[in-house]
């Protein structure tokens, strides 16, 4: 078993990579969901209907400005740039309930990534399989970019070309198992490019 819930089996004739980000892993993706609900209700309680003082919100704001004035639209605005911003919260946290996943599958012809969509609340499995020689500029390197102002670290995967479209896969991916997995995967034909920071990655996790 590898970290950030990975499960990997390499042996001799096949890599077989599993992450499983369904609620059963751990829960800590039905924590997440319930957090962005927590949000999203925190949002629009403390702005449509009371400030964080207590007073009456935006909603009665609007109520008693005069329809058509510039104050009317204004605080119309604001309250649809709220509403849309507690919408996008709770799709957010709905989705974090449902199954979630990625998975790569390779032996020494044939290279197979899975993965739940986004928009799959059944948790249906989408697979791409290509020839192992049709796999090129596969590396191990930053396929999530953090963001300084969100306080976001860049997440680490795998990224590779196939039939001219570049595909980011498995992020969260540690360096030690992935240097196992290109190995691996340059042992079975795959294009493969080494990340010579692998080994100092590997080095700052011990």
């Amino acid at each position: 078993m590898a970290g950030q819930g990975f499960e990997i089996t390499v042996t001799s004739s096949e890599i077989n990579v599993r992450q499983d980000g369904s609620l059963q892993s751990g829960g800590s993706r039905g924590a997440s969901g319930v957090g962005f609900l927590f949000a999203a209700a925190f949002l629009f309680v403390f702005t449509v209907i009371i400030d964080k003082h207590g007073r009456p919100g935006l909603w009665y704001d609007i109520q008693k400005t005069s329809r058509g004035s510039l104050w009317f639209c204004l605080l119309s605005l604001l309250l649809l740039c709220i509403l849309v911003s507690c919408g996008y919260l709770v799709l957010i946290g709905i989705r974090l309930f449902f199954p979630a996943g990625e998975e790569l599958v390779c032996d020494r012809n044939t290279f197979t990534y899975s993965k739940v969509p986004w928009v799959s609340l059944r948790g249906r499995w989408l697979r791409r399989s290509f020839a192992v020689t049709d796999i090129s500029e596969l590396m191990y390197g930053v396929v999530i970019s953090g963001d300084a102002e969100k306080k976001t670290e860049d997440q680490y995967g795998l990224s590779f070309y196939a039939h001219d479209r570049e595909y980011k896969i498995l992020a969260g991916l540690e360096a030690a198992d992935a240097d196992e997995i290109v190995k691996k995967l340059r042992s079975f034909g795959a294009d493969v490019i080494i990340n010579q920071d692998m080994g100092a990655m590997m080095e700052k996790k011990l």
